[in-house]
């Protein structure tokens, strides 16, 4: 399987030396943004993202401190994808706020194999809201956390 090379995206020039994100598409996004403006976050995590796509298989959003209204949003569409199969949220800020909204995700979702969530601030609550999903969910064969 190929991976097809979108494009190099930067950002506009006065947040030229903070962003820059590489996508590539059919199978794999790769966003890594440092201070990620709130409007290209909303643009790029939103739900849509995902229930859109059929194509996109694996999402790498880290160190993007995206927090947890990043992390709500790409719940919402995580809710309603059929297709992603591993998903990297590493070092975002996401609280518990944010691993109690994936974990409602992850009740529903039948698609992801693979969840990283190393390096963000998730503590009891967080993981008991990602245990309740695990509960339910039947496909997710691996989670990363520390």
């Amino acid at each position: 399987m190929g991976k097809v090379l979108l494009g190099l995206v930067t950002f506009p020039q006065k947040y030229s030396h903070e962003y820059t994100a590489l996508l590539v598409m059919s199978c794999y996004i790769t966003l890594m943004a440092p201070h990620l403006h709130p409007s290209y976050a909303y643009f790029l995590l939103h739900p849509q993202l995902l229930i859109s796509t059929d194509s996109l298989h694996h999402l790498k959003v880290a160190s993007c401190n995206i927090g947890d209204d990043g992390a709500s949003s790409l719940a919402k569409g995580l809710a309603r994808n059929g297709s992603l199969k591993t998903l990297d949220l590493s070092n975002n800020y996401i609280s518990d706020t944010g691993a109690e909204e994936l974990g409602l995700a992850l009740k529903v979702n039948k698609s992801l194999k693979g969840l990283i969530l190393w390096h963000n601030r998730i503590f009891h609550t967080g993981a008991e809201g990602i245990a309740t999903g695990l509960a339910s969910n039947k496909t997710l064969q691996w989670l990363g956390v520390s």
